[in-house]
This record gives C-alpha cells, sequence and structure tokens, in this order.
C-alpha cells in the first residue's frame, strides 16, 4: 500500500496549479514516477513530470493545458515518440522550466527508438493511488516496479550485452537501484504476480526471472523474454527498428557534437512548432546585456534549441584593425597627432576616414554573415537570443552605422562605401527582432554589483536607446536596468514566454 503522509510538499506554482486544475476539471491522470525521490525533485522543477492521460481526454486536456501557460513543442524528428508529447512552461516566480511529457499511450522501449506501445492504459490508470503527500494520482508501486524492469530491460543493447558479458556495468546506477528498493518495500508478490498476468501470455518465467537479484546481468536474462511476448505490441520489424535507432542515435550524437563547435544553427533539442522566435537584448555599453543574454541562453537551452549570436564587435577583430590603424603613420603617440593636427587637418580627416571604412567593411561583413544565420535559426523554429542587433535609427552608436556622414562625401570610395553600410543596415530592419528589451536606466546612483546589472549613464546614448523602435512588427519593452537582476530576468523571460 501507498504510505500516507499528512504534511504537504511544496510546489513550484505552475507546477500547483497543474494539478489543481487536472482535479477541478475531472480529468484522468495518473504520474508515472510516483517513488518519492523522484516526486520531490519533479515538484521544484529539477526533474520532468511525466504523466499518463486517458487518450479519450486529449481534447478537454490541451486547452487546460495552455491556459496554465503550457506550451506544445516538438522533438526533432529523430527523438520523437508515438503519443508521446512535449508541454512546457515557465515557472515566472523561480524563473525555471517545466517540462510535462504528456503520455497518451504507454510507449516504451529502447533509447532513441521507444519500439513497443503496451495496451494496459486503463489497467494503470484504474489501479492508480492518490499521494496525500504530493496531493496527485501517482502509479501504484506495484505497476512501476514492473515498469521498471520493462524499461531497463529494453534499455539494453548489443554493447551492453558484450560490456556486461566482459564484467563492465554489471551494477545499475544509484538513481535506478534507489527506486528499485523503495518500490520493492511498497509492492508485495502478489500484486505483482497479478500485473503480470495482465500483461504477458506466459507470465510465469518473468515472474521467476523477476524474484532473482536485480542486476544488468538479469536484466539481459529478462529482455529475450520480455521481446518475445511483446511482439505483439512492436511498432517496428526488429530490422527495421534496429537500423532506425543506429540512425538516430547517430545523428543525435553528430549533431549534439557539431552545435559545440560550428557555427551554425544545429538543431538537437525541441523546436516551437508556431515559429522560430528572435529576441534582441540592447542597452547602454555597460548595461549588462551580454550577461543578461548569456543568462536566458542559459534557461531556455535546457529544453529548447536556442542559437545565441553577438553582433558586438568581438575584441579580435577590433585588435587586428587597432594594429591596423598603428601602421598608418598619422595614428602614432598623442603628441605626433596633435603636432599633425595642426599642420594638416584636412589629412587627419581623411585617414580618420579611411580607418572608419576599413572598421566598417570588416563590421559589415560579420553582421551579414551573423544576420544569415539568425533567419536560418528562426526558420527551422529555434529561439534565437541576441546580444545587440544592427538597426539605422540611431547613427553612430548602439549598433547603427558609422559611415552616415560619409553618405554626401566628395571622395565616390567614401561615399560608396557608406552607401553599402546603409544598404546593409536597412536590409537587417526588414528582419527586425521579434521582441527587443531595451536596458534602460533612470537612476545614476550605484548599487552593488551582485544586486544589479552594471549601467552605463551617458544621457545622450540612454535617449537615443529609448527611442529606438525598429518597426511595427517588433514588439519593444524598456526594462529598468537599475533594478536587481533577478527582476530584470523575471521580466524579461516572462515576456519571451508569451510570444512563444
Amino acid at each position: 500500500m501507498l504510505e500516507i503522509a499528512t504534511n504537504q510538499v511544496p510546489k513550484l506554482p505552475v507546477i500547483a496549479n497543474l494539478f489543481e486544475a487536472l482535479h477541478k476539471h475531472e480529468i484522468v491522470y495518473c504520474n508515472l514516477k510516483g517513488n518519492e525521490q523522484h516526486l520531490r525533485i519533479s515538484m521544484t522543477g529539477q526533474s520532468d513530470i511525466d504523466i499518463l492521460f486517458d487518450h479519450n481526454q486529449k481534447v478537454k486536456l490541451e486547452p487546460v493545458l495552455d491556459r496554465l501557460g503550457f506550451k506544445e513543442f516538438n522533438a526533432i524528428k529523430e527523438k520523437q515518440y508515438k503519443d508521446i508529447v512535449d508541454f512546457i512552461a515557465l515557472d515566472s516566480e523561480s524563473g525555471k522550466i517545466i517540462h510535462l511529457h504528456t503520455y497518451y499511450r504507454l510507449t516504451l522501449g529502447e533509447p532513441y527508438l521507444k519500439g513497443y506501445q503496451l495496451d494496459i492504459e486503463n489497467n494503470v490508470l484504474d489501479s492508480r493511488l492518490f499521494n496525500e503527500e504530493f496531493r496527485m494520482y501517482c502509479i501504484r508501486p506495484a505497476f512501476e516496479l514492473v515498469f521498471l524492469y520493462l524499461t531497463e530491460s529494453l534499455k539494453l543493447r548489443h554493447r551492453d550485452f558484450i560490456a556486461v558479458n566482459l564484467n563492465r556495468k554489471k551494477t545499475l546506477s544509484a538513481k535506478v537501484l534507489y527506486e528499485y528498493n523503495w518500490l520493492k518495500r511498497r509492492a508485495n508478490d502478489a500484486e505483482i504476480e497479478g500485473i503480470l498476468k495482465a500483461i504477458f501470455i506466459d507470465h510465469v518465467e518473468i515472474n521467476s526471472l523477476m524474484k532473482a537479484e536485480f542486476n544488468r546481468r538479469q536484466l539481459l536474462r529478462i529482455a529475450p523474454v520480455i521481446k518475445k511476448e511483446f511482439s505483439r505490441y512492436r511498432l517496428y520489424s526488429p530490422l527495421s527498428g534496429l537500423l532506425l535507432r543506429w540512425y538516430r542515435e547517430t545523428t543525435v550524437i553528430v549533431f549534439r557534437k557539431l552545435s559545440r563547435f560550428l557555427d551554425h544553427p544545429i538543431l538537437s533539442k525541441r523546436i516551437n512548432p508556431r515559429g522560430g522566435i528572435i529576441v534582441a537584448v540592447t542597452g547602454s555599453g555597460k548595461a549588462g546585456k551580454s550577461h543578461v543574454a548569456n543568462l536566458l541562453k542559459e534557461t531556455f537551452e535546457q529544453k529548447l534549441d536556442v542559437y545565441k549570436v553577438n553582433f558586438g564587435r568581438p575584441e579580435s577583430r577590433t585588435s587586428m584593425v587597432r594594429k591596423l590603424r598603428s601602421r598608418i603613420s598619422f595614428f602614432g603617440d598623442s603628441k605626433d597627432r596633435e603636432q599633425q593636427k595642426q599642420s594638416s587637418p584636412g589629412n587627419d580627416n581623411f585617414l580618420r576616414s579611411v580607418y572608419n571604412c576599413i572598421q566598417a567593411l570588416i563590421d559589415i561583413r560579420q553582421k551579414s554573415h551573423n544576420m544569415k544565420l539568425v533567419q536560418i535559426a528562426k526558420k527551422k523554429g529555434a529561439l534565437v537570443i541576441c546580444d545587440r542587433y544592427p538597426q539605422n535609427e540611431i547613427m553612430g552608436y548602439s549598433d547603427g552605422p558609422v559611415l552616415h556622414d560619409l553618405l554626401s562625401s566628395k571622395n565616390i570610395i567614401f561615399r560608396t562605401v557608406a552607401r553599402i553600410e546603409s544598404n546593409t543596415y536597412t536590409h537587417s530592419l526588414n528582419h527586425s527582432p521579434d521582441i527587443l528589451f531595451k536596458l534602460v536606466d533612470d537612476h545614476p546612483e550605484k548599487r552593488r554589483p551582485e544586486e544589479t546589472v552594471l549601467v552605463d549613464n551617458d544621457p545622450e546614448l540612454a535617449a537615443g536607446i529609448e527611442q529606438l523602435s525598429f518597426n511595427n512588427k517588433c514588439k519593444v519593452i524598456l526594462v529598468d536596468a537599475a533594478k536587481p537582476l533577478n527582476e530584470v530576468l523575471y521580466t524579461i523571460k516572462k515576456e519571451i514566454w508569451n510570444i512563444l
């Protein structure tokens, strides 16, 4: 029997609201991982929530999830499993991402395949138990124990067979062993035998094998029995299933490795079926936009495919241009510059224009390249986070054109380069972000670094940033960067989630 406790475990608000709504709307469900350890971490957003629902209530369930802020996201093709849907929510209070695995059928099996679909959902739902401590319906411990044997056995691959027989990987992980011992204390032999009778045509052999020691070697003996009995539940033939699993595993691993090293949007997790979103964070020089952009990426990439682009000027590129500038005799030490300014002011302007054109051409090339990658990532359905974003409303700073004063130059080369730059920034305006966060500070008083985003109180720059709007397709949010960092992130994450 399930142990009943009177103390209720605190849940994150979005999770507490989820189970309250399921009970209110009389949605039949069952948490598939009812052991205490998993429940405690899943209620605080540290682990996913796996719930089996009555597939006949799918039409009723999904509007409820939508009202609670849960959004459906699609796993990449190589990680999609039949009748399992990913719903993700943002707990705005804690800033944590909550991942709900919605099972409409009991689909289980090998990693990257899950090639079996059991027809015993009603048995599980009918035998569920209400856990007073966590205030939710959970799978009966005996059922969960049987599923633990099934899932761990079916996970074993040919490489595991070799490893176990070479006396490697004989023991299971501490997490799995804890789960087994917890369930074993709460499930009696009669219950287990009754469940096996409902699942297997010939339950005697599997029942006998499950009474032996719980380790990988024993699971290797159980696996062939399960696969033979479950042949009628197969979603794929043995050969096609094996080839498909190999293809999926290889693809996912390669994509995951490539995404770390290549400067190109590669999907390896989940995408937005409603379309990709471009988020831009801008602000004054020391407004902490890079830090905020990095924290946003860190939050959302836990479950979603996130592609981050920095439209700023890398230090390595800046150093290269500075070296080039230093080679021009005019840009020597300050004393030499002052002497040459007095003797030849026209030469000063010319050389400055040369330097600015070189810098602008390098920036244009990089920004155009980044803009193409941003559009590719958005088209694929990723969440794109941009540290800065090119704009043509503020000239001379804040990622705006720097050669605007050369558009009317008498020098055809300067004029041509200035027009190329202008056209590049106009093109970026036609591909504006979906939402722009402008970090500004109206409170110049100093704050401790751990309490605030660093701010730069240049009045001209701040005024220009506040006027920045892109076009009517871009939602612009003004954020007070002088507030504590957690408040800044709270505002930004909430706004992003609303448009996802």
